[in-house]
């Protein structure tokens, strides 16, 4: 297992069912060879077992939802539901996570 400082985990953002597991490696397409954001995990966000909170997570996902939404239009966007999203390991503080997005649906109400 690779150090803290060197493990890199990739999140699927793009229709906010999963977070999948370490070493998934996500189908290239054209639109999306680079993530929407990267983060460092920091000790702040921490919970009593020594792992990221999940709802630091969700907020990331938040995040990386909005900069894909920005793409499409400038206009305000409200984060209606998440679905489903899914742990299958935890984060660790130092581990560099990578949240890609792709927009599947362009609708005209929430």
């Amino acid at each position: 297992m690779l150090p803290p400082q060197l493990r890199q985990m990739t999140f699927a953002v793009s229709d906010m069912r999963a977070i999948l597991a370490p070493g998934y490696r996500r189908p290239m397409d054209t639109n999306a060879h680079e993530p929407a954001i990267r983060v460092s995990m920091l000790p702040r966000d921490t919970n009593g077992h020594g792992t990221i909170f999940g709802g630091v997570i969700l907020s990331h996902i938040d995040l990386a939802s909005a900069v894909e939404a920005r793409k499409t239009a400038p206009h305000r966007f409200v984060t209606k539901a998440f679905r489903e999203v899914e742990f299958h390991s935890p984060v660790f503080v130092g581990d560099i996570v990578n949240f890609y997005t792709e927009t599947l649906k362009v609708g005209r109400t929430s």
